[in-house]
């Protein structure tokens, strides 16, 4: 029989389809985490980063909230994001960072960087 353990061990494309999963929904993270989970939204950002994992209670209110946890988890489907969609999601935050003029000139660096190495390898090599 296997001992539970208090190691934590992640399970990371659970992240990315819970963020997948909130924007079907057309909400951000922060207003799910009010309006669905009745959490600190800053509780909640800590669990999608990773920092934090999620209690029996946050699972069961994600659950509650209409969202498959068979589909975060990688049960039913794919175990993961497509590869384009985690793209999108990339360039998503970085056109974010562009737009919120948090550092325009590092955010289109990193865009470019996204774009050639990772998106269109081809394009790097011109």
């Amino acid at each position: 029989m296997k001992k539970a353990t208090r190691t934590k061990r992640d399970v990371p494309f659970f992240r990315t389809n819970l963020k997948l999963a909130i924007k079907s929904k057309n909400l951000n993270q922060s207003e799910f985490a009010k309006k669905e989970l009745k959490m600190d939204p800053r509780t909640f950002n800590h669990i999608c980063s990773g920092d934090v994992h999620p209690d029996l209670q946050c699972l069961h209110d994600i659950a509650h909230s209409d969202i498959c946890l068979n589909r975060l988890f990688g049960s039913s489907g794919p175990k993961a994001l497509s590869e384009s969609a985690a793209n999108l999601i990339k360039i998503e935050q970085i056109c974010f960072d562009i737009v919120s003029r948090k550092n325009d000139i590092e955010a289109l660096r990193s865009f470019h960087e996204y774009f050639s190495n990772k998106l269109w390898p081809e394009y790097g090599k011109s």
